[in-house]
């Protein structure tokens, strides 16, 4: 699986190992789940993946897109 990296927004889906808020997190897309890090955590030290269902993954990028999609059109 190749790891990519995603801007989410999280809420508490992901607690306690990523937490909540802006996160940048690199992610491991598989056909049933997902292993999600925190980048920033990673940086300090060695953290393992979390493991989420796929389909909870795509609520989750399809929320943070409609998230940073509401918040650019206030902005314009």
């Amino acid at each position: 699986m190749k790891v990519t990296k995603h801007n989410l927004v999280l809420q508490d889906e992901l607690q306690p190992q990523i937490g909540c808020g802006h996160r940048i997190v690199e992610a491991k897309v598989g056909y049933k789940w997902v292993r999600v890090r925190d980048v920033a955590r990673a940086k300090f030290a060695p953290t393992n993946f979390k493991r989420i269902k796929r389909r909870d993954w795509d609520a989750l990028v399809e929320q943070s897109k409609a998230h940073q999609k509401r918040n650019s059109m206030e902005a314009a």
